[in-house]
């Protein structure tokens, strides 16, 4: 399709040639769901510009409808060509003669014309002068098979395929002569005068999947709902105040109630002050300008998609080396506490520890400020983020070393170490209940250390992997929709919870400590 119309004499010498495309579609005002009545049954055209950015499409706003019409006239006049009469007229005059606009304050001359039509399978065989039965006669519009041999023909090769000169010749015989039958086209043809293309290589099918409706109805809903501003507005209103009450509270507790603090303890204090942070810098703004579309990137917008990134980048570091902390406790006890005692509870091995953590973060954070890639606006055009659709020549080779350093890297250490500190734990259950022929439960902190290693583990992946395959597809040129980012973009953010809920929240001595709180 798309070789095909960048071959066609409108568009091949043209780059700046108007490209329409039309979608034809039937819906009974009094029965969305089927067509049985088909009382008060309208046909829409509706058409967009396929000059637009990609990310645009989408968009109701840039979906324009040209015709509407009772289907009772259409089937008056057996045919679209007399329905669309007016709109072909202008087709054709813009074809032909093209339009005058004003592009900063110079007149130009656009011309333009129909890349695809979409509909339905009926609507495609009217449009298209097609017969449009399919329980008997040639119903197919590829080939000339008919309906008694539909179970005989498997290939191309058994049948004869259709050409715009047999169609052309098939209609000619209908309407003037009568020499053929109506067994295989029907009367009127809306596409030849559209415009010029041709008939076998310009038809586009909306397959419609009615046993999905309900499905598909109740992910549309979704989308809707959470791509409403006031539902977005309520989403990240309720992230925000949860992330600040939490990664708050649980910062308060261990500064203030916690004694001796360990290096889990600080560790635990530094992600829910990046939490913090990242939830502040990331979601007022977007909250202020909820209702804006961003038409081009601003300081202020590269300024908070840089901290909220490296927050971010921080954040999974951290998890990823108490990772490996709880799993040398859990694993090797006796060696860890004497490296402990010796290095790790020094206080300049603290502070070096988490300030390594923020060193790496922030260091993949400051690489697209000083040339390796750029911040761009995002795919929703509400905030700014990493440059998704590759509009600078180093940025692929950036993306694809983050996603390898701070998502797949991250992420094995966090699972392996997850399933390391199972086989140790089962491990040592195993040795004691042979050594005392009794099962005796394990230490308890070896089993609150597992717990959160595996918690740590899943959610780490269920929050950010739907959000690494749509930006993934978004690199491979596949359209990804403005709802789609929006959702997988609003459940990142969650991330900023769910931390300091596994490492805080889920532990009965925080609690303990959390119910004895006096302010």
């Amino acid at each position: 399709m798309i070789s095909f119309v960048k071959k066609h004499d409108i568009f091949k010498n043209d780059n700046y040639a108007l490209r329409i495309h039309l979608y034809c579609d039937e819906f009974e005002v009094c029965n969305p769901i089927s067509a049985h009545r088909r009382v008060h049954k309208l046909s829409g055209f509706y058409f967009f510009l396929g000059n637009i950015e990609e990310q645009y499409i989408s968009q109701l706003q840039n979906k324009n409808l040209c015709i509407l019409v009772k289907e009772k006239f259409i089937k008056k006049y057996k045919a679209y060509k007399q329905v669309l009469r007016r709109l072909i007229h202008d087709l054709l005059t813009l074809q032909n003669k093209g339009i005058l606009v004003m592009v900063v304050g110079k007149q130009i001359r656009l011309i333009g014309g129909v890349a695809t039509i979409s509909a339905d399978n009926i609507s495609v065989h009217a449009l298209a002068g097609f017969r449009r039965v399919f329980n008997s006669g040639r119903f197919c519009r590829k080939c000339m098979t008919s309906y008694t041999e539909e179970n005989k023909t498997m290939t191309e090769c058994n049948t004869r395929i259709r050409s715009d000169e047999m169609h052309h010749y098939h209609r000619a015989a209908i309407s003037g002569q009568g020499l053929i039958s109506s067994r295989i086209v029907d009367f009127g043809n809306a596409y030849i005068d559209i415009c010029t293309i041709q008939i076998q290589n310009a038809q586009k099918i909306k397959v419609e999947i009615w046993l999905l409706s309900g499905s598909l109805y109740t992910s549309n809903w979704l989308f809707k709902m959470i791509n409403d501003k006031r539902a977005s507005s309520v989403f990240l209103s309720l992230i925000l105040v949860t992330s600040i009450v939490l990664n708050t509270t649980a910062c308060y507790v261990i500064l203030i109630k916690v004694k001796k603090k360990e290096l889990t303890h600080l560790f635990i204090i530094s992600i829910s002050v990046a939490n913090l942070l990242e939830s502040i810098v990331g979601l007022i703004p977007e909250l202020v300008a909820l209702d804006e579309v961003l038409l081009r990137k601003t300081p202020l917008c590269i300024t908070s998609s840089f901290t909220v990134f490296g927050l971010a980048i921080t954040s999974i570091t951290h998890l990823s080396v108490l990772s490996l902390i709880r799993t040398a406790a859990i694993k090797c006890p006796v060696l860890w506490r004497n490296f402990y005692l010796k290095i790790c509870n020094k206080t300049w091995s603290k502070a070096t520890l988490i300030s390594v953590c923020y060193g790496y973060g922030f260091i993949w954070a400051m690489f697209p400020v000083i040339g390796w890639s750029k911040y761009d606006l995002d795919l929703n055009n509400k905030s700014c983020s990493l440059d998704w659709k590759l509009s600078q020549l180093d940025s692929l080779s950036y993306i694809l070393t983050v996603f390898i350093f701070c998502y797949i890297f991250p992420g094995l250490i966090i699972a392996l170490t997850s399933y390391i500190c199972k086989k140790a734990v089962l491990r040592q259950k195993k040795s004691k209940f042979i050594q005392n022929k009794k099962n005796q439960p394990i230490d308890t902190l070896k089993k609150v250390y597992l717990r959160i290693c595996i918690l740590s583990a899943i959610t780490y992946f269920v929050i950010w992997t739907p959000y690494a395959i749509v930006c993934a597809l978004t690199m491979l040129k596949i359209i990804i929709s403005e709802e789609l980012f929006t959702v997988v973009s609003i459940f990142s953010k969650l991330s900023t919870i769910s931390n300091v809920l596994i490492n805080c929240f889920i532990n009965k001595s925080f609690r303990k400590h959390l119910f004895n709180l006096r302010f």
